[in-house]
Order: structure tokens, then C-alpha cells, then sequence
């Protein structure tokens, strides 16, 4: 299980293209996302500089993009904490309360 933790973290966090692929736990496999599912642009606060969010596909509605609420520092954080997962993880002395 640590390993598939250790696994995750290191995807997200270095390997996942946020701009060209989906989350779609319907599909179970890489790709980009379907036409349907609606790209969540950010807007940064210098009103030019834009982001895209990840892709989520609702495994109940394929139209809907989970992430389509997500704010320019929510984005910020999350790759943030992947990457400090991820690195956590790679540290052979990491306990689980570190994660936490």
C-alpha cells in the first residue's frame, strides 16, 4: 500500500499533464479529456497570466468538471502538496502523522 501511496504522489506530481490529460476513474486510463468535459481556465490575479486546472471528470455526470471551482491559489496548493507528498515519500524515514 505505501508503495501505490509513494506511486501516486510521484504521478501527480511529476508526470500528470494538468493541461492535456483527465482524471476519469470511469475510463481508468490516461488520455485527454472528452470534448464534452469543459476545460476550467484560471484567471490569475495579474489579469493576463492564465492556468489550467485539472481535468475531473464527475463519474456521475461526464459534462461536469470537478475542479471547475478551483482558484488560482487552490491550484497553487495542490500541486504544492503533491510535490511535498511526493518528496515525503521518498524519504525512507517518513512516518504517517509527517503525511498528515
Amino acid at each position: 500500500v505505501g508503495q501505490l501511496l509513494r506511486r501516486f504522489f510521484r504521478f501527480y506530481s511529476q508526470d500528470f499533464d494538468f493541461a492535456r490529460e483527465a482524471v476519469c476513474v470511469r475510463q481508468g486510463k490516461r488520455s485527454a479529456p472528452e470534448l464534452a468535459l469543459p476545460l476550467h481556465i484560471i484567471l490569475h490575479a495579474d489579469g493576463s497570466t492564465t492556468d489550467v486546472a485539472p481535468s475531473i471528470e464527475d463519474p456521475f455526470d461526464r459534462k461536469h468538471n470537478v475542479s471547475s471551482s478551483m482558484s488560482e491559489y487552490g491550484l497553487r496548493r495542490l500541486k504544492e502538496e503533491l510535490s511535498r507528498a511526493d518528496r515525503l515519500c521518498s524519504a525512507s524515514s517518513t512516518s504517517l502523522s509527517e503525511l498528515l
